[in-house]
């Protein structure tokens, strides 16, 4: 079974009531709530369930049913009841609470648990809970397991460093950056011990007010490393894969693991947090820092759950000039990495390790420079990479670039496309000129869109798969933004913080084009195949491409994202509480770099082996993939033709459709079924088109028991049809007369098959191809229609059970099965009263009369308010539609 992103909550309290978890939802459901519950746990359990969207788990359930655990990527087990415990309360070896883990002295949620974690599943152990990783789950065993610290100390600050500035110290390890503490905020930051910079002491709760100061830790005593011996904290990953990240407030030496990260070990396949400070109280009345525990919790729990995780996300390096992450000086590099490699489970790779046979194993790279300085650290137009990067591995990632591989480029490497890789001409300066690098401008959006009411296009990517999922944002209207709906101003920063506003942003100043000129735009596109996203916040007009895709283009077969707004900054002095957008736009960017794409030209072959390491597949006009049986792509399937305006088509797909674009010398425009039966257009996910652009194009499908063409409002798997872009589209529209490139691009992940099989209903039926190779025959079929491009566009019968030309893949046939003893047709016509080849002059199918009828289904003559009925709807092409709708 999948483990799915659930998290439970177990108190220390036994419980007599049973919830009625449903599998496939994030919510449980929770039988009452009981009096005898801890105050803080009970205000936990609220939050995770109200707040988070987890599930409340009574340990009776697992008790009961302990395949349950299998349904929850990370349990979170909180206990903070001092009272509960079977072997007293505040010595080292303390059990866990007596009624927690079974029934009448047994063992079944314990040893459940254990199997759980073993197995991969995740914890999150805070307060007393953390004993449970030394003592019951058996995750610490001996020597290592003695000292358990267990008291009632005051404290209320965590202290994210190990080590001081004092004469025996010699080391400070600083967590300040790690993911577990993004977007908490302090007004202890920017402190500097042993020459570490940015070392920060985040507080949970006020001093003035009455805490339990219940404490609970390991507190990493093991034989051969005191505490002021730096090896000590390294022989604790060595040992255990133990990473103490935070520490009570006060510890000047390498004492306390009182928050750690367990990575797997042993047997142990899964991972743990625990949380074991008294300062980790969630029930303290007017509590200012309250936002501070909610959030490290929260990033806990996105990290054990996976929110964050690539599913291909070993195919994705994050790659800079030390050797390891603990070596990179500048904040935001750091935290980017630091998440990078613990949350989206990518690699960390240093320049020195690259060559040809390093990068063929990644889809993908991310190169971010973010220092300020002096020399090569203060990076201005026309400046290189650093010597590292020209020395060691330039002409090695050009070659990987333009073999396929994909760039992430962040801040300052934004300028690594324009200078060293190549990927933008340097000599023309049409096209080449104009970065924009300060640190003065900027302020804490991105502005996803382009053009005001000053000029005369918007240009909106606002619903763009870049920014999906990102919140804290402004929307603009139709009467703010040239009449586009759906404008969006994404806020990354928090801007009464400071920032370092680090601009690095390609202003595409070309000749012939100002930035009030929308020819500028669409230009863009059309030369270096490069589409701008995102730009400063306050710009009105066309300049700019802070956020940028760009397509492959010449020698280049791979693609690239480019960030190069200051708003892009990991790590904000104070905290930042906005960390969640720029996770979610890293994560956005790196899942569609991830997928590198095989991409099979017009007329050419590939077979399926071809396909291992890829993610996309890009099949072109008779284009063919063999020995796909079952093949499940990790991406998406494109098909791409080339279409003649007002000519009809005959398609099929043996997948869904998502989407369909339309592409017209630099124009892309969402491909919208209109839906000639309701008189309106069906748009496929438009979300997933960077120009959300809207033409029209026309489906009709076969009815054989009719025996006519008829329009249909939807495309679906299997399924034959004929397809036409119309000139002007419907009254009137964007396309021209001439040849326009229409894109097919499947649901995600679909299953492909070189070896299909249809079956093939008795009669005439339009009928698609199954398979993805040429096709001679369908089996089952008696006779053939194929089509007949010439005017009168037909469907013309084949003298002969075997097609005389091949049946290309994603083009549909009429098939014959049954008597053949008779007269056969000689062709089936598109054309007439059904489907006229006429297309501009289509008018809209009106509603003639519209018939009520109760849910008894006698006819109603007179309809009254707020009551459901059945809908008979009555067009004037006889067409009828029925639908259930309350009347208001």
């Amino acid at each position: 079974m999948n483990k799915k992103l659930f998290f439970a909550i177990f108190t220390a309290m036994f419980l007599t009531s049973i919830v009625n978890i449903n599998a496939q939802s994030r919510v449980a459901i929770i039988n009452g709530q009981d009096d005898c519950y801890d105050d803080d746990e009970i205000a936990a359990k609220t939050w995770l369930v109200s707040e988070y969207g987890g599930d409340y788990l009574p340990i009776s359930t697992v008790y009961n049913d302990p395949a349950i655990l299998n349904n929850y990527a990370a349990l979170w087990i909180m206990d903070d009841d001092m009272d509960d415990h079977s072997n007293g309360y505040g010595g080292a070896g303390t059990n866990l609470p007596s009624g927690l883990w079974g029934r009448n002295g047994d063992d079944v949620v314990r040893t459940s648990i254990i199997d759980w974690y073993k197995a991969g599943g995740n914890l999150l152990l805070t307060s007393f809970a953390y004993q449970y990783l030394v003592n019951d789950l058996g995750r610490v065993p001996d020597p290592f397991n003695r000292g358990m610290n267990i008291s009632e100390n005051d404290y209320g600050y965590m202290q994210t460093f190990f080590g001081r500035e004092v004469a025996e110290i010699s080391q400070t390890f600083n967590h300040s950056l790690d993911p577990l503490f993004a977007g908490l905020t302090t007004t202890h930051s920017n402190m500097t011990f042993n020459g570490i910079s940015n070392c920060a002491a985040f507080p949970l709760v006020d001093a003035e007010l009455s805490t339990e100061k219940h404490i609970c830790f390991w507190h990493s005593d093991f034989e051969g490393y005191n505490n002021t011996n730096p090896g000590k904290y390294a022989a604790m990953y060595a040992a255990l894969k133990v990473t103490p990240l935070a520490t009570l407030d006060g510890i000047g030496d390498y004492y306390g693991a009182g928050i750690a990260r367990w990575d797997a070990w042993g047997d142990y396949q899964g991972k743990a947090i625990t949380i074991g400070l008294g300062n980790y109280e969630w029930h303290q009345e007017n509590n200012p820092y309250q936002a501070n525990i909610e959030r490290l919790t929260k990033n806990a729990l996105d990290e054990l759950s996976g929110k964050w995780k690539g599913a291909n996300a070993e195919k994705v390096a994050f790659v800079h000039i030390p050797a390891t992450i603990e070596g990179l000086t500048d904040d935001d590099e750091r935290a980017a990495a630091e998440w990078f490699v613990n949350c989206y489970g990518g690699d960390y790779l240093p320049f020195s390790s690259l060559d040809a046979t390093t990068l063929a194993n990644y889809n993908a790279i991310w190169l971010m420079w973010d220092k300020d300085g002096t020399g090569n650290d203060n990076l201005t137009p026309n400046n290189g990479l650093p010597s590292e990067y020209l020395d060691i591995a330039k002409n090695a990632i050009i070659d990987w670039y333009k073999a396929g591989g994909n760039l992430f480029a962040t801040n300052y490497a934004t300028q690594y496309l324009y200078n060293d890789l190549g990927r933008m001409p340097q000599n023309d300066a049409v096209y080449s000129r104009g970065y924009h690098m300060d640190n003065t401008s900027g302020g804490a959006y991105i502005q996803t869109y382009f053009g005001r009411t000053a000029v005369p296009q918007t240009f909106n990517h606002s619903l763009d798969p870049l920014f999906a999922g990102m919140t804290d944002y402004i929307t603009f209207n139709t009467n703010d933004v040239n009449g586009v709906e759906n404008c969006r101003v994404y806020q990354l920063l928090d801007n009464n913080k400071p920032m370092e506003k680090h601009n690095c942003a390609w202003h595409s100043d070309m000749v012939d084009y100002n930035n009030q000129n929308t020819g500028k735009y669409t230009k863009m596109y059309e030369v270096l195949s490069v589409t701008p996203l995102a730009t400063f916040d306050n710009i009105g007009d066309y300049y700019g491409g802070g956020i940028a895709r760009w397509d492959a283009w010449n020698d280049f077969q791979g693609k690239a994202i480019t960030v190069g707004l200051g708003t892009y900054e990991w790590n904000q002095s104070g905290g930042n509480i906005y960390v969640d957008n720029i996770r979610q736009l890293t994560y956005n960017a790196l899942e569609e770099l991830k997928l590198r794409t095989l991409e099979i030209p017009a007329d050419e072959t590939r077979q399926a082996t071809d396909y291992t390491g890829y993610g996309n597949i890009i099949f072109h006009d008779g284009s063919q993939l063999t020995g796909a049986n079952n093949l499940t792509v990790n991406g998406v399937v494109k098909v791409v033709k080339t279409f003649d305006t007002d000519q009809w088509y005959p398609i099929g797909f043996p997948f869904d459709i998502d989407n369909i674009s339309i592409k017209q010398g630099a124009n892309v425009y969402i491909g919208a079924i209109y839906d000639h039966d309701n008189g309106e257009n069906v748009v496929p996910s438009p979300s997933n088109i960077s120009l959300a652009t809207t033409d029209n194009i026309y489906l009709a499908t076969y009815d054989g028991a009719a025996d006519k063409f008829k329009f249909a409002g939807e495309l679906g798997q299997n399924i034959g049809y004929v397809i036409v872009v119309p000139n002007g589209g419907f009254e009137g529209g964007n396309i021209s007369s001439g040849t326009v490139e229409v894109t097919f691009t499947s649901v995600n992940n679909p299953t492909l098959n070189s070896a299909g099989a249809t079956i093939i209903a008795d009669g005439y039926n339009l009928v698609a191809n199954p398979d993805l190779i040429n096709a001679a025959s369908l089996p089952d079929a008696n006779d053939y229609y194929q089509y007949n491009y010439s005017v009168p566009a037909n469907f013309e019968r084949v003298n002969a059970n075997t097609l005389s030309t091949a049946l290309k893949p994603f083009e549909a046939i009429v098939t014959y099965k049954g008597d053949t003893s008779g007269t056969m047709r000689s062709s089936l016509n598109i054309g007439g009263t059904d489907v006229v080849t006429a297309l501009p002059g289509i008018a809209k199918d009106a509603v003639v009369e519209t018939q009520y009828y109760n849910l008894q289904g006698m006819k109603i003559a007179q309809p009254q308010r707020n009551q459901i009925y059945l809908i008979k709807s009555i067009y004037r092409s006889g067409v009828v539609r029925v639908s259930k709708s309350i009347i208001r």
